[in-house]
């Protein structure tokens, strides 16, 4: 896992990086299947995301590398049997790095954004974000959406209500390389990338600097949002980030709360919200740096709005030092699945990290488990959810 780049009950499944292969594993009444592969890549099939369409089908989209350059593109398949369909290159790029992608379905059409890094001199510089539209019969060039005037900075994330899928990201307006700004729009069927790039606007909150925001909706159309904002004026120090929430009702937001409150590094937040409205927000936290400039977090914190306060102080989800990429979804039965990867042991080795499991059945969070084996020499990275 490389440090961050500035630039940048139904059936439940879960994906993973498994030694370059993308595994996927479904939990039909909580008794978790044995493993499939999507992939049989060669190289570090990352970064996966997934969703699954009214009629069953799971679509998933990840980042791959691509010829001698290593440059990374996304990568698409999709199941309706159990046979995954031969894995599709949709963003196609010339000289970026493609990355972070997330996949959004309404009836039968997709929409795909991910993250484009452009390099100077071979280092990573800055980035903007692309779309590709699956219209039913087939995808659409990648098309770039966010606005000339600013740059990009972390993963996108999108959540989908009433048939639009909402998609938010941290934007640099100040060119200074720190995301100031939290961008925002909706797409519909039939809706093309001009159109986006048209409506792409920031959200009236102030954020402060910030990596990412993860956004979510209740049974009422609310949007819950959560990002890492910075409470210093210097956006390079990594223990000013925490992690915030608002919400907006009736087109107004409320005034960002700090809900993390730790001395350490609070980064990635991801939310859900359960069916009485509960909100859960699970994110990494601290840094410790391994070895050849890699970074790795050692743990995940957990908390949760009960409909008039939030936990006193959050709760620590990890037991072990080494955690990466917490996920979190609201199945339709309102309950909330997390995942992550965590290390086995005390030792920070990335090939020990295995995915961790936790419920929230509406009344209490389970302890977690892990839910698939490991491979000796191969570690579980990226986990995600989908419903």
């Amino acid at each position: 896992m490389n440090h961050r780049s500035r630039m940048f009950v139904n059936t439940v499944v879960a994906l993973l990086l498994l030694g370059g292969l993308l595994l996927w594993q479904s939990m039909p009444a909580l008794a978790w299947s044995p493993v499939q592969a999507i992939t049989a890549s060669t190289v570090n099939s990352i970064q996966p995301t997934a969703v699954v369409d009214s009629q069953g089908t799971r679509h998933v989209v990840w980042s791959e590398p691509v010829g001698a350059s290593g440059r990374e593109d996304i990568f698409y398949s999709a199941s309706a049997d159990g046979v995954w369909r031969a894995p599709v290159n949709i963003s196609n790029s010339v000289d970026e790095r493609s990355v972070t992608p997330q996949i959004g379905v309404v009836g039968a059409q997709l929409i795909v954004i991910w993250a484009e890094i452009e390099q100077f001199l071979g280092i990573d510089a800055f980035s903007s974000l692309y779309v590709a539209i699956y219209d039913g019969n087939m995808w659409t060039a990648r098309a770039e959406i966010s606005p000339d005037q600013n740059f990009s900075v972390g993963p996108p994330s999108l959540a989908i209500w009433n048939g639009e899928v909402h998609m938010v990201w941290a934007a640099d307006t100040t060119l200074n390389l720190y995301g100031d700004t939290i961008m925002h729009v909706a797409w519909r069927p039939g809706d093309s990338a001009a159109t986006l790039l048209l409506n792409a606007a920031p959200l009236p909150v102030q954020s402060g600097h910030l990596d990412a925001a993860d956004i979510a909706f209740d049974a009422q159309g609310r949007m819950h949002m959560v990002w890492d904002g910075n409470i210093s004026a210097a956006p390079n120090v990594h223990t000013a980030y925490e992690i915030f929430y608002t919400v907006e009702t009736n087109g107004s937001w409320s005034a960002p709360v700090n809900i993390s409150n730790t001395s350490e590094y609070s980064f990635l937040p991801t939310l859900a919200v359960d069916k009485a409205g509960r909100v859960h927000v699970a994110w990494m936290e601290g840094e410790d740096q391994i070895s050849g400039g890699n970074y790795i977090f050692n743990h995940i914190y957990y908390q949760r709005w009960d409909g008039s306060k939030w936990l006193v102080t959050p709760e620590q989800l990890s037991t072990f030092d080494s955690v990466a990429f917490p996920s979190a979804i609201t199945d339709s039965d309102g309950f909330v699945h997390l995942l992550w990867a965590e290390s086995t042991s005390a030792d920070t080795n990335l090939n020990f990290l295995r995915m961790r499991y936790s419920r929230w059945d509406g009344e209490s969070l389970s302890s977690p488990v892990q839910i698939a084996p490991g491979v000796a020499g191969n570690g579980h990275s990226s986990p995600v959810i989908a419903i």
